[in-house]
């Protein structure tokens, strides 16, 4: 038995309520419209920044590791003898540091030639 009074409080409280709560959302959006727009392009641009300095350091990482091999490749000899040992660095220690941690030779005929690296 909700009396007249009682209801028109009822209405009133959730009134209140959902201006209260809803208000600052309104708000919020009203205030961001004129820069909305711009979003998208701004994330675009972000996403293709960050893909092109992944790109580029992929891009170092093989260079840097054909570098190496170029490097292991001119100081290792090849010879008829497939048991041959690769020579080593300077230091006597592996070419290159750790760049590698085995590495073959393989002909154009598909006949492994030479190995360095851990054996089984």
């Amino acid at each position: 038995m909700k009396t007249p009074l009682y209801a028109s409080l009822q209405r009133n409280i959730i009134l209140i309520t959902l201006i209260v709560a809803f208000a600052p959302l309104f708000a919020l959006g009203a205030s961001l419209q004129p820069v909305l727009p711009d979003v998208p392009t701004k994330v675009e641009e972000q996403i293709q920044y960050r893909a092109r300095a992944q790109a580029e350091s992929v891009d170092l990482f093989l260079k840097e590791r054909v570098a190496i091999l170029a490097a292991i490749a001119t100081r290792t000899r090849t010879g008829d003898d497939p048991g041959e040992e690769p020579r080593r660095g300077a230091s006597g220690h592996e070419p290159e540091g750790r760049a590698f941690v085995d590495l073959g030779v393989i002909n154009n005929a598909g006949q492994h030639l030479a190995y360095v690296g851990p054996t089984i």
